[in-house]
């Protein structure tokens, strides 16, 4: 679990230093760190055991919707099918978009864990695969959690708008361009925490060869 619990923290500092730029970087480390043993490693393996197939996250969608409330974000369910929208607003300021990646692979998990999947699940199509979360989107949403309690707790600390969105679908592209298509995003800057980036942070990429498939694959985005 010390991987899992490095990206965690890795992801939050990478996100929390660019919205709400902080004095002591040690200092939110071990808050987040605290977090993860006190919360967050609960939570990563609850969605590590219950992976969801694309466009079919109905039960992640709810239990994040359900952490964001719980911390005081104002959530909105069912954008783009499963999708989830959450606003932190404190004061004026730029507007910021997090995202995170919901759905699991149909794949079997094989590897000896205590907290493996044992998930199957109708597709679409209505076909029944074997699921599992083996693109690390369970560390995704459980850092969005952990994302969303720092700035609460910072709340002193910085000024603007957090848009929080979970995403479906993002192993078969479509369900970003289904959000999207909701103009959910208000043409905020996007801000992932997929790695590696094709594209170093901050890019922009060129509007007339942007393609909705570039979503997960770029740290920052113009959408």
């Amino acid at each position: 679990m010390k991987i899992v619990t490095n990206l965690c923290i890795a992801a939050f500092i990478g996100i929390l230093l660019a919205i709400a730029p902080v004095a002591n970087a040690s200092s939110l480390s071990d808050a987040i760190a605290e977090d993860y043993r006190e919360n967050l490693y609960d939570l990563f393996e609850h969605f590590h055991r219950n992976p969801e197939l694309s466009y079919r996250e109905f039960e992640t969608a709810k239990r994040l919707a359900t952490e964001m409330r719980n911390l005081g974000v104002d959530v909105t369910e069912g954008v783009g099918g499963t999708g989830i929208v959450g606003i932190l607003k404190n004061g004026n300021g730029p507007l910021v978009l997090v995202r995170a990646d919901m759905d699991g692979l149909p794949l079997k998990e094989d590897n000896g864990l205590t907290y493996a999947s044992t998930v199957t699940q109708e597709d679409i199509h209505g076909d029944v695969y074997p699921v599992m979360h083996a693109c690390g989107h369970d560390v995704h949403i459980t850092s969005m959690v952990g994302t969303a309690r720092q700035l609460v707790a910072a709340r002193d600390d910085w000024q603007g708008t957090v848009m929080f969105v979970g995403q479906p679908a993002e192993e078969r592209i479509g369900g970003a361009r289904a959000m999207l298509m909701t103009d959910c995003t208000n043409g905020s800057g996007c801000r992932t925490t997929h790695w590696p980036s094709m594209s170093p942070l901050g890019s922009r990429p060129d509007r007339s060869t942007y393609r909705w498939n570039w979503l997960h694959r770029l740290q920052t985005v113009w959408i």
